[in-house]
């Protein structure tokens, strides 16, 4: 199927612990992902009040000057981890395609608690000066950004 709109998936049935409900969130979520690509969960439970302040924590953290950002920019193409100015990527590039990079920044995170690996923090930087992408660096940022993210990522954990 082509789709013109991107779909809403309401993920509630997924909940009930029925199995062949949560196929068919898995299908369903697996069709928009085949075909256009994208997707809105809604039935998430994620509660309002922390979608506003990770919004607000986002908008502190994008609105800050450039040089501040590039602090925790992502050490390595291949670290998950850290910040992503625009067009810092390309997804077309990412097919083997050339095109320029993408309108878009982004701050990737990730546990807070993240045992001290490459994987989690990226290589050790030559200098000092400049934080690792470690999730306090990151976090540290935007001041608030820590304890509205950090503590809803602790309590997903467990």
């Amino acid at each position: 199927m082509t789709w013109l709109t991107v779909p809403v998936i309401d993920i509630t049935a997924y909940w009930t612990g029925v199995d062949a409900s949560k196929r068919d969130v898995a299908r369903q979520i697996g069709e928009a992902c085949r075909d256009i690509g994208f997707l809105v969960i809604a039935g998430h439970r994620v509660p309002p009040d922390l979608i506003a302040a990770v919004d607000d924590v986002s908008r502190e953290f994008f609105d800050l000057p450039l040089d501040e950002k590039m602090k925790v920019v992502r050490p390595a193409p291949d670290v998950t981890r850290g910040y992503i100015p625009m067009e810092g990527e390309s997804v077309a590039r990412s097919r083997g395609e050339y095109a320029p990079g993408d309108l878009n920044e982004s701050f990737m995170i990730g546990p807070v608690d993240a045992a001290e690996t490459a994987y989690f923090h990226g290589p050790p930087r030559a200098s000092t000066s400049r934080p690792t992408c470690g999730p306090s660096a990151r976090l540290a940022c935007a001041p608030s950004t820590r304890p509205t993210i950090g503590s809803w990522l602790i309590s997903r954990a467990r």
